[in-house]
């Protein structure tokens, strides 16, 4: 998956349902690296229905965050780096096309960022 390609995206009222709530870290060893560089991500799922509006949210004290929405067939469908210029957290509300296993991607800005971080998907 290209994240360098995603279309940026600016967060809007979220929905009510929580579909995905996760706390994990990006980690040497353990996340993954984006070979474009080196940057390190990590892939989460959720169920998604066709016509659903859906908020993805990203927060860490730790880096600098990036988050991106893929869908069943693996096409970029949205991403977001910040919230604002003095919030590098990172949302985005999309409508989703289709339904099926949808892949929110969490991602490091730049290359040797790390830690702790809290996704929700509504």
């Amino acid at each position: 998956m290209e994240l360098d390609k995603l279309q940026n995206n600016t967060p809007t009222q979220p929905t009510s349902t929580t579909l995905l709530s996760a706390n994990s870290s990006l980690i040497p060893g353990r996340s993954s690296a984006l070979p474009s560089d080196g940057s390190l991500y990590e892939q989460h799922t959720f169920q998604g229905r066709a016509g659903q509006s859906v908020t993805i949210s990203v927060e860490s004290r730790d880096f600098d965050t990036l988050v991106a929405l893929f869908s069943p067939d693996e096409k970029l469908l949205a991403k977001n780096d910040d919230i604002s210029r003095s919030n590098t957290n990172s949302a985005l509300t999309f409508t989703l096309p289709a339904s099926g296993r949808y892949t929110v991607v969490v991602n490091a800005y730049k290359k040797g960022e790390r830690g702790r971080y809290n996704l929700t998907v509504r």
